[in-house]
Protein backbone atom coordinates (compact mmCIF):
# COMPACT_ATOMS: atom_id res chain seq x y z
CA UNK A 1 0.00 0.00 0.00
CA UNK A 2 1.22 3.46 -0.87
CA UNK A 3 1.70 5.58 2.26
CA UNK A 4 2.37 8.98 0.65
CA UNK A 5 0.23 10.78 -1.89
CA UNK A 6 1.44 13.42 -4.31
CA UNK A 7 -0.82 16.45 -4.03
CA UNK A 8 1.05 19.06 -6.05
CA UNK A 9 4.08 20.28 -7.95
CA UNK A 10 5.88 23.54 -7.19
CA UNK A 11 5.94 25.53 -10.42
CA UNK A 12 7.38 28.96 -9.59
CA UNK A 13 8.03 31.54 -6.92
CA UNK A 14 5.39 34.02 -5.80
CA UNK A 15 6.34 37.43 -4.47
CA UNK A 16 9.64 38.28 -2.80
CA UNK A 17 9.27 36.61 0.60
CA UNK A 18 9.85 33.00 -0.43
CA UNK A 19 6.33 31.88 -1.27
CA UNK A 20 5.85 29.25 -3.97
CA UNK A 21 3.07 28.61 -6.46
CA UNK A 22 1.81 25.03 -6.66
CA UNK A 23 -0.25 23.27 -9.28
CA UNK A 24 -2.54 20.84 -7.48
CA UNK A 25 -2.60 17.19 -8.50
CA UNK A 26 -5.67 16.51 -6.37
CA UNK A 27 -9.25 16.88 -7.48
CA UNK A 28 -10.04 19.59 -4.90
CA UNK A 29 -7.55 22.34 -4.03
CA UNK A 30 -9.65 23.21 -0.97
CA UNK A 31 -7.95 20.23 0.70
CA UNK A 32 -4.76 22.27 0.95
CA UNK A 33 -6.41 24.55 3.53
CA UNK A 34 -6.22 21.92 6.26
CA UNK A 35 -2.54 21.05 5.77
CA UNK A 36 0.04 21.84 8.43
CA UNK A 37 2.94 19.70 7.15
CA UNK A 38 3.97 18.49 3.71
CA UNK A 39 6.88 16.54 2.24
CA UNK A 40 8.83 18.20 -0.57
CA UNK A 41 11.00 15.95 -2.74
CA UNK A 42 12.45 15.48 -6.20
CA UNK A 43 10.55 12.78 -8.06
CA UNK A 44 13.63 10.54 -7.90
CA UNK A 45 13.67 10.73 -4.09
CA UNK A 46 10.25 9.12 -3.64
CA UNK A 47 11.75 5.69 -2.91
CA UNK A 48 13.57 7.12 0.13
CA UNK A 49 10.66 9.15 1.47
CA UNK A 50 9.33 6.49 3.82
CA UNK A 51 12.64 5.86 5.58
CA UNK A 52 13.76 9.51 5.63
CA UNK A 53 10.53 11.46 5.88
CA UNK A 54 11.92 13.82 8.56
CA UNK A 55 14.46 15.02 5.99
CA UNK A 56 11.68 16.17 3.63
CA UNK A 57 9.08 17.30 6.18
CA UNK A 58 8.20 20.99 5.91
CA UNK A 59 5.84 23.10 7.99
CA UNK A 60 3.31 25.26 6.17
CA UNK A 61 2.92 28.77 7.59
CA UNK A 62 0.31 30.13 5.18
CA UNK A 63 -1.90 28.94 2.31
CA UNK A 64 -3.61 31.04 -0.36
CA UNK A 65 -5.89 29.71 -3.07
CA UNK A 66 -5.76 31.56 -6.40
CA UNK A 67 -8.23 30.15 -8.92
CA UNK A 68 -6.79 26.72 -9.72
CA UNK A 69 -3.38 27.32 -8.08
CA UNK A 70 -2.14 27.23 -4.51
CA UNK A 71 0.40 29.60 -2.96
CA UNK A 72 2.34 28.26 0.02
CA UNK A 73 4.50 29.97 2.59
CA UNK A 74 6.83 27.32 3.96
CA UNK A 75 8.78 27.67 7.20
CA UNK A 76 12.45 28.63 6.66
CA UNK A 77 11.90 29.59 3.00
CA UNK A 78 12.24 33.36 3.29
CA UNK A 79 13.65 34.55 -0.03
CA UNK A 80 13.19 34.16 -3.76
CA UNK A 81 16.54 32.34 -3.93
CA UNK A 82 15.42 29.75 -1.37
CA UNK A 83 12.04 29.37 -3.10
CA UNK A 84 13.64 28.89 -6.53
CA UNK A 85 15.44 25.79 -5.22
CA UNK A 86 12.00 24.19 -4.75
CA UNK A 87 10.77 24.70 -8.33
CA UNK A 88 9.73 21.41 -10.00
CA UNK A 89 9.76 19.54 -6.69
CA UNK A 90 6.74 17.48 -5.76
CA UNK A 91 4.59 17.83 -2.65
CA UNK A 92 3.35 14.78 -0.76
CA UNK A 93 1.25 14.09 2.31
CA UNK A 94 1.06 10.96 4.44
CA UNK A 95 -1.94 8.71 3.85
CA UNK A 96 -2.93 9.29 7.48
CA UNK A 97 -3.01 13.06 6.87
CA UNK A 98 -4.96 12.85 3.62
CA UNK A 99 -8.55 14.04 3.49
CA UNK A 100 -10.83 11.21 4.58
CA UNK A 101 -12.88 9.63 1.81
CA UNK A 102 -16.61 9.20 1.64
CA UNK A 103 -18.35 6.12 0.29
CA UNK A 104 -17.39 5.22 -3.29
CA UNK A 105 -14.37 7.56 -3.29
CA UNK A 106 -10.82 6.30 -3.79
CA UNK A 107 -7.36 7.77 -3.59
CA UNK A 108 -5.77 8.03 -7.05
CA UNK A 109 -2.71 6.15 -5.79
CA UNK A 110 -4.95 3.19 -4.90
CA UNK A 111 -6.43 3.03 -8.42
CA UNK A 112 -3.22 3.31 -10.48
CA UNK A 113 -1.85 -0.03 -11.76
CA UNK A 114 -5.09 -1.93 -11.14
CA UNK A 115 -6.15 -4.47 -13.76
CA UNK A 116 -9.19 -3.53 -15.84
CA UNK A 117 -11.44 -6.55 -16.29
CA UNK A 118 -14.10 -6.70 -19.00
CA UNK A 119 -16.09 -9.90 -19.61
CA UNK A 120 -13.64 -11.84 -17.38
CA UNK A 121 -10.63 -10.73 -19.48
CA UNK A 122 -7.88 -8.28 -18.60
CA UNK A 123 -8.07 -5.43 -21.12
CA UNK A 124 -5.37 -3.26 -19.56
CA UNK A 125 -3.99 -1.56 -16.49
CA UNK A 126 -4.92 1.84 -15.11
CA UNK A 127 -2.00 4.09 -16.07
CA UNK A 128 -3.40 7.34 -14.70
CA UNK A 129 -6.59 9.20 -13.92
CA UNK A 130 -7.78 12.33 -15.71
CA UNK A 131 -10.20 14.61 -13.90
CA UNK A 132 -12.79 16.46 -15.93
CA UNK A 133 -15.53 18.72 -14.69
CA UNK A 134 -18.09 15.98 -14.27
CA UNK A 135 -16.12 12.82 -13.46
CA UNK A 136 -12.77 11.09 -13.35
CA UNK A 137 -11.58 8.98 -16.30
CA UNK A 138 -9.39 5.91 -16.07
CA UNK A 139 -6.55 6.05 -18.60
CA UNK A 140 -5.37 2.77 -20.08
CA UNK A 141 -3.80 1.36 -23.24
CA UNK A 142 -5.91 -0.97 -25.37
CA UNK A 143 -4.70 -2.33 -28.72
CA UNK A 144 -1.84 0.19 -28.65
CA UNK A 145 -4.25 3.10 -28.23
CA UNK A 146 -4.82 5.22 -25.16
CA UNK A 147 -8.45 5.08 -24.09
CA UNK A 148 -10.38 6.86 -21.37
CA UNK A 149 -13.01 5.02 -19.37
CA UNK A 150 -15.38 7.19 -17.33
CA UNK A 151 -15.21 6.25 -13.68
CA UNK A 152 -18.96 6.24 -13.24
CA UNK A 153 -21.44 3.50 -12.36
CA UNK A 154 -22.52 3.14 -16.01
CA UNK A 155 -19.00 1.89 -16.87
CA UNK A 156 -17.46 0.60 -13.62
CA UNK A 157 -19.15 -2.35 -11.96
CA UNK A 158 -16.85 -3.01 -9.01
CA UNK A 159 -13.52 -1.81 -7.63
CA UNK A 160 -11.70 -4.59 -5.79
CA UNK A 161 -8.65 -2.97 -4.20
CA UNK A 162 -7.68 -6.13 -2.30
CA UNK A 163 -7.26 -8.09 -5.53
CA UNK A 164 -6.01 -5.13 -7.63
CA UNK A 165 -8.91 -5.34 -10.08
CA UNK A 166 -11.50 -2.97 -11.50
CA UNK A 167 -14.43 -4.73 -13.12
CA UNK A 168 -16.06 -2.92 -16.02
CA UNK A 169 -19.63 -3.30 -17.23
CA UNK A 170 -20.15 -4.70 -20.70
CA UNK A 171 -20.96 -1.69 -22.88
CA UNK A 172 -21.37 -1.86 -26.63
CA UNK A 173 -18.45 -0.21 -28.39
CA UNK A 174 -16.16 0.06 -25.35
CA UNK A 175 -13.46 -2.04 -26.97
CA UNK A 176 -14.43 -1.55 -30.62
CA UNK A 177 -11.64 0.91 -31.35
Amino acid sequence: MINYFRIGIITTTFGIKGEVKVISTTDDIQRFKSLKHIYIINKEEYHSLEENDDLYNREILDIKLLNDKVVLKIKDIDSIDAAQKLINKEIYVKRDDATPLIQDEYYVADIIDKQLILDNKIIGMVKDIMFTGSNANLITMYNNKEILIPMIKDFVDNIDLENNKIYLKTIDGLTDL
